[in-house]
C-alpha cells in the first residue's frame, strides 16, 4: 500500500489541474446545453401558439408529429469469424476519458481494467512501464496491430509505447485463451493485446491537440485528412511532439517524434487496401530503481526523492549512478498493407504482409562486471551499452467463407526475422568512460523463422454460440557464432557460447461455448493452450561466459 502512494503523489498536481479544467468544461457544457434547451423551449412554444391560434377553437386534441430516435451502439471489436468474444475492448470513446498518459502508451489505455497492474515512473506516459496481467510481466504477453506482431528482444514481448493513441481507433485485451487467428509474435503466456487502427475518415478534416503541464510537459499533435478523393482514395498524415523533465532529478523524458501515415484505396466493390506506416523516435534517462528496504520506507524524503547523479564525482565507483550514464534511445519503423478480397455471399479472403525494424541502445551503470586487460577475474564498476538491431517481415494470408451455418476461417502466418543483439563495456574512471571490448558479441547464421497454419470454426445456433481452432506455432532458431574480447580488445571466436541452429513446435488448441442471456449479458465457457517460445537469453549467455570454468567443470554447456 505504501508503494500505490509514490504515484498518486506526483501525479496530484497534474490531477487537481486535470479536475479544475474537467469542472470548468462541465460548467461550461450545463450553461450551453441550458441556453439551447431554453432556445428550442422559447421556440417550441412560440410554435405551439401559433398553432393554437390556427386550430379549430372546438378542437382540444393535439397530436405530434412522429419521431425518430437513432443512435449507434458500439459493440467490441471480434476477430474474422468470431462467433464467441472472450475479451475486454476500450473504444476510442473509452481512450478519450484516460488523459494524457494513454495517448502515447498503450499499458496506461488498459490501466482502466480490473485484473491487471499498471507501473509507471512518470504521470504523462513517456517513461518505460511495467504491467502485469493475472500476476504474469508484460514480457510474456502478445501484442498485434490489425493481426499482425509486435515484439522485440532484450527484453522480449511488445514495443506498447510506439503508437499514437489518437491513431488507434480500439484496444482489445484476452486474459486467457486468445483465439487461433490472433498472431501473437513471441508468445502469450500472458494473454493478448490486439490494436485495431483508425483508418483515414470519410470527410476531410484536421484535428489538433495541445498539452502543457508541470515539469516542462509539452505534446503537440495533429492528423490531417483528405476525405475522400474522386478516385475512392482517402489518406491522413499525423505528427506528435512530446517532451517532459524528469520529476525527480536531471534528465530528460523526451524529445518523442512521431509520425503515422495512412492510405485507404477502394478498387469497385470487391478489393480494399490499406497502408500504413507507424514511425516513432524517443530518447529518455531513467528513474533510478529503490531498494526493497527504501521501497519499504518510501515516506522518507530521501528515499522518495533518491534519484541519479546531477553531475560526475571522479569516483568510479559512484560514477555509475550518473543520470547521463543511464538513459536509452529508442527507433521504431513499422509498415504494413491489408488487402480485401470481399465476395458477398461466397468468401472474404485477406493478405496482410508487414515489414519493421528496430534500432535501439540504451546506457546502465553497473557495480562490477569481468574487465579484460586488467588481470585474469578482475572485476571493475562501469556502464553496459546494450544494443539492438533488429529487422522482420513476413505475411499473414486468411480466408473466410461460410458453409451450411458454420463459419470457417484457416489461415497462414509466416515471418522471417534477423534479431541482433550486443553489449559493450566501459570502465568508469575519474577521466571519464574508458572503453573495454564487448560483454557479449554474436552473429546469426542466417534468419530465423516462424510459420503457423491455423483454422478456426464458429457456429450459433439461436442463443448458443460455438467457436474452435487449432494452430500449429513453429519456431526455427538460426545459429549464432559467439565471440568474446581478448586483452588487446580484438574479437575473438568462442566456440563456447556459440549456439547452434534449433526448432520448436507445438499445436496449440482453443474452444469455446457460449449462451446470449440477453443482448447485454453472455455467459461462455473459453479453454485454450497458450506458448512462450524459447529465447537466447542474454543474462545467461553472460553469466555462463563469466564462470565458464565453473561451468565447464560441471559438464555444463549453453
Amino acid at each position: 500500500m505504501k508503494l500505490l502512494s509514490l504515484r498518486g503523489f506526483f501525479v496530484g498536481k497534474e490531477v487537481q489541474m486535470e479536475q479544475e479544467t474537467t469542472i470548468k468544461k462541465r460548467r461550461l457544457l450545463v450553461i450551453t446545453v441550458g441556453i439551447v434547451f431554453l432556445f428550442f423551449v422559447y421556440a417550441g412554444h412560440a410554435q405551439e401558439n401559433k398553432g393554437l391560434k390556427a386550430r379549430n377553437e372546438k378542437s382540444n386534441v393535439h397530436v405530434l408529429k412522429e419521431m425518430i430516435v437513432t443512435g449507434k451502439l458500439i459493440r467490441p471489436t471480434k476477430q474474422t469469424g468470431d462467433s464467441l468474444y472472450t475479451g475486454t475492448t476500450i473504444t476510442k470513446k473509452g481512450m478519450e476519458l484516460l488523459g494524457t498518459p494513454a495517448k502515447m502508451s498503450v499499458y496506461e489505455t488498459l490501466d482502466i481494467l480490473p485484473g491487471l497492474n499498471v507501473e509507471s515512473n512518470d504521470p504523462y506516459g513517456l517513461s518505460s512501464k511495467d504491467i502485469r496481467i493475472r500476476g504474469i510481466k508484460g514480457y510474456f504477453t502478445g501484442m498485434t496491430v490489425e493481426g499482425i506482431p509486435n515484439y522485440g528482444i532484450m527484453p522480449i514481448g511488445p514495443r506498447e509505447d510506439i503508437y499514437d493513441m489518437e491513431n488507434i481507433e480500439s484496444v482489445s485485451l484476452y486474459k486467457g485463451a486468445s483465439p487461433a487467428d490472433l498472431g501473437t509474435g513471441s508468445g502469450n503466456r500472458g494473454g493478448s493485446i490486439e490494436l485495431r487502427l483508425r483508418s483515414p475518415e470519410d470527410r476531410p478534416g484536421i484535428e489538433l491537440n495541445q498539452s502543457i503541464g508541470l515539469k516542462d510537459f509539452v505534446r503537440t499533435f495533429f492528423r490531417i485528412d483528405s476525405g475522400k478523393l474522386p478516385s475512392e482514395t482517402k489518406l491522413f498524415v499525423s505528427y506528435s511532439y512530446t517532451y517532459a523533465n524528469k520529476w525527480k532529478g536531471k534528465g530528460d523524458l523526451g524529445p518523442r517524434d512521431h509520425v503515422t501515415l495512412g492510405l485507404n484505396q477502394e478498387f469497385g466493390d470487391i478489393v480494399t487496401v490499406d497502408l500504413f506506416y507507424n514511425f516513432n523516435e524517443v530518447e529518455r534517462h531513467f528513474f533510478r530503481d529503490l531498494t526493497y528496504e527504501e521501497a519499504d520506507h518510501i515516506d522518507r524524503h530521501d528515499n522518495y526523492y533518491r534519484h541519479y547523479n546531477d553531475e560526475l564525482t571522479s569516483n568510479p565507483k559512484e560514477d555509475i549512478n550518473y543520470y547521463d550514464y543511464n538513459r536509452g534511445k529508442f527507433i521504431n519503423r513499422d509498415l504494413m498493407a491489408i488487402i480485401n478480397i470481399n465476395i458477398p455471399g461466397k468468401f472474404n479472403f485477406s493478405l496482410k504482409p508487414y515489414y519493421s525494424t528496430e534500432d535501439a541502445y540504451y546506457l546502465e551503470g553497473k557495480k562490477g562486471f569481468p574487465v579484460m586487460g586488467y588481470g585474469p577475474n578482475v572485476k571493475k564498476p562501469g556502464v553496459l551499452r546494450k544494443i539492438r538491431d533488429l529487422d522482420r517481415y513476413g505475411v499473414i494470408a486468411e480466408l473466410n467463407f461460410n458453409i451450411l451455418g458454420l463459419e470457417v476461417t484457416p489461415g497462414y502466418w509466416f515471418e522471417s526475422h534477423d534479431l541482433e543483439k550486443y553489449v559493450k563495456r566501459y570502465i568508469t574512471t575519474p577521466a571519464g568512460l574508458e572503453y573495454n571490448g564487448y560483454m557479449y558479441y554474436a552473429e546469426n547464421d542466417g534468419r530465423g523463422e516462424i510459420h503457423r497454419p491455423y483454422v478456426k470454426l464458429s457456429y450459433e445456433l439461436n442463443k448458443f454460440k460455438f467457436q474452435a481452432g487449432l494452430k500449429y506455432f513453429y519456431y526455427e532458431e538460426p545459429a549464432s557464432i559467439g565471440y568474446t574480447s581478448d586483452a588487446a580488445l580484438n574479437l575473438i571466436e568462442d566456440p563456447d557460447i556459440s549456439l547452434s541452429k534449433m526448432d520448436y513446435g507445438e499445436l496449440l488448441p482453443t474452444f469455446g461455448i457460449g449462451y446470449k442471456l440477453n443482448k447485454n449479458a453472455e455467459a461462455y465457457f473459453n479453454y485454450g493452450r497458450n506458448y512462450m517460445r524459447p529465447y537466447a537469453y542474454v543474462p545467461i549467455t553472460t553469466l555462463y561466459t563469466m564462470k565458464k570454468k565453473l561451468f565447464k567443470k560441471a559438464g555444463m554447456t549453453l
